[in-house]
């Protein structure tokens, strides 16, 4: 045995005999990931409504979302604002100020939106472990966005915007910013400005700079 055989070894001795553990690499299986391979809506939506990727899509019904035919802007929450695929309901405090916001401010017609979400399935409520259904639904909404191709993406909520961007909301609000070569303006979600009122004066001002965009 060499000398640096006999000084690894002592160094070795030395850190175990304070405290130090040495482990097995252990090896993490990820799991299988949608990846596109079609530039087909229909297909992208047969996906998702079969989609079991993860527990979450085991267990709730998958949700598509809603686009009209005439698409100007696609409003982007993190979980589904309308009860099932296809529809534009929005039944709910938080869909009905998403609905004053699109007809009143924006003044958009249903058949001129697009209401997706990252997540395609609703969680339970109080589930906070929500990476492993986010990366799988990735994808999806990728995909979904980039055939749909709309004049202006509208993110709502920090987490959304984070989703895209790794950015912070204090440095995206109410900005400009280009994905796939599509504008994008992240502002506050419906469900935050219920909670926090006073927010509801910046939230208008990022409507009118959207307003501007179409």
């Amino acid at each position: 045995m060499n000398a640096e055989k006999i000084l690894e070894l002592r160094r070795l001795y030395w850190e175990r005999m304070c405290g130090m553990l040495y482990l097995e690499p252990k090896v993490i299986q990820h799991k299988a990931i949608y990846r596109p391979t079609n530039q087909n809506l229909v297909q992208v939506e047969r996906d998702i409504q079969h989609c079991q990727l993860c527990l979450l899509g085991k267990s709730q019904k998958q949700n598509v979302g809603f686009y009209g035919q005439n698409l100007k802007v696609a409003f982007v929450s993190e979980t589904p604002f309308t009860p099932h695929s296809h529809s534009s309901s929005l039944i709910t405090r938080s869909g009905e100020m998403l609905h004053n916001m699109i007809e009143n401010v924006l003044l958009l017609k249903r058949d001129e939106i697009a209401l997706l979400s990252v997540l395609k399935c609703t969680p339970n409520l109080g589930d906070t472990n929500l990476q492993e259904p986010t990366e799988c639904c990735r994808p999806y909404l990728y995909q979904q966005l980039m055939l749909l191709s709309p004049h202006v993406i509208v993110l709502l909520g920090d987490n959304v915007g984070q989703f895209f961007f790794m950015e912070d909301m204090q440095n995206m609000r109410g900005k400009k910013q280009i994905w796939e070569g599509m504008n994008v303006v992240l502002t506050y979600s419906p469900k935050f400005l219920l909670k926090n009122p006073s927010f509801k004066k910046d939230a208008m001002r990022d409507l009118l700079f959207i307003k501007n965009l179409l």
